[in-house]
Order: C-alpha cells, then sequence, then structure tokens
C-alpha cells in the first residue's frame, strides 16, 4: 500500500493541498482563511476573473520541496497553470500575497509574465504579506512618520485611535491606500 502523499481543502478560491499530517495539517484552517482574505484584498487592486481555481501546495521544507520540484525555489508561482508553491512549517512561514501576487499579476497582463524580474518581484514584494508592510509605508510616507508614532503608541482601541489621529477610521485609510496602489 502506498502512503498518502497530499490531503486537499478546498475554498472559494482556492484548491490547497498539503500533507496529511503535521504542522500544516493542524494550521490549514487559518492558512487558507489567510490566503483568501489575501486573494480578495490583492483583487481589489488587479480585478481579474481566474478561469479556474488556484491550486496551492503546502510543502514541508524546503528539502522536500526541491526533491519535488527540482533545483528550484521552493517558493514560487507558475502562473500560466496556476498553481503556487510554498514551504510552511514551524520555522518558515511564506507570506500569502508574493507568490498570489504573481499569478493575479500574470492574469492582469493578459496572461503574459511582465519581463523585467526588477518590476515583477517588486510589485509582488510591495503587495506581499496582504500587503501590510506597503500600508505601514504609505502611512508613514503620506501622513507622516509623527502621526504613525503616535498610533504605535496606542495600547488600547486602535479603530478609536486611526480616527483621531489620520483623521478616518482604519477602513477608510484601508479603501485610501488601495486607491493609491491602483493609480
Amino acid at each position: 500500500m502506498t502512503e498518502k502523499l497530499w490531503d486537499k481543502l478546498e475554498t472559494e478560491n482556492f484548491i490547497f493541498f498539503y500533507p496529511p499530517k503535521g504542522f500544516v495539517k493542524e494550521n490549514i484552517q487559518r492558512l487558507s482563511m489567510g490566503r483568501e482574505k489575501a486573494f480578495l484584498t490583492l483583487n481589489k487592486i488587479f480585478q481579474v476573473q481566474l478561469p479556474e481555481k488556484i491550486r496551492w501546495f503546502f510543502l514541508e521544507s524546503e528539502e522536500k520541496g526541491i526533491k519535488l520540484l527540482g533545483d528550484v525555489s521552493p517558493n514560487q508561482a507558475l502562473a500560466p497553470i496556476l498553481t503556487i508553491f510554498t514551504v510552511y512549517n514551524e520555522k518558515h512561514d511564506s507570506t500569502p500575497g508574493h507568490e498570489l501576487t504573481h499569478i493575479l499579476s500574470f492574469y492582469w497582463n493578459s496572461g503574459f509574465t511582465n519581463s523585467y524580474k526588477f518590476l515583477s518581484e517588486g510589485l509582488a514584494r510591495s503587495l506581499d504579506q496582504s500587503s501590510r508592510d506597503s500600508f505601514v509605508k504609505w502611512l508613514i510616507d503620506d501622513y507622516d512618520w509623527e502621526k504613525f508614532a503616535k498610533v504605535w503608541l496606542v495600547k488600547n482601541d486602535l479603530s478609536l485611535a486611526m480616527e483621531k489621529i489620520y483623521g478616518a477610521s482604519l477602513e477608510k485609510l484601508e479603501n485610501f491606500w488601495l486607491e493609491f496602489l491602483s493609480r
């Protein structure tokens, strides 16, 4: 009898494949929800209709990824076939936004990969992790460091503090930021 290689979880926009036991299996609900949220956030920018669900393979280690994929990075997006491979274990959690940006930008660009690696990687990095680092950079650049520093020191009720300090709710600020990204 052969050992089962993958368990599968299907969500609205993904089919997740993961080892049938271990760390990924224990965290698959949280991982799938995070990727769905990242998809919705990023697709507000790209506004693409994919031909089918994205297949996302969670690999237990870089070594197992290299064994499966050959001598290439085990964290990669194969945009034309809507497939993502990422390593996830106790020590390594690839962010949901990076590889997902490669997939969405491929379809946004009518099925072509931007041939300038610095643009492709720059876009993926700027929108990575559901873009939280990009959001913080935007807050600092567009509003100023002093306002961000005040928010940083808030211990309770971040929403109220954002409203007082920035003059807009966190939700409105996120919408302003998404507008900024889509320019």
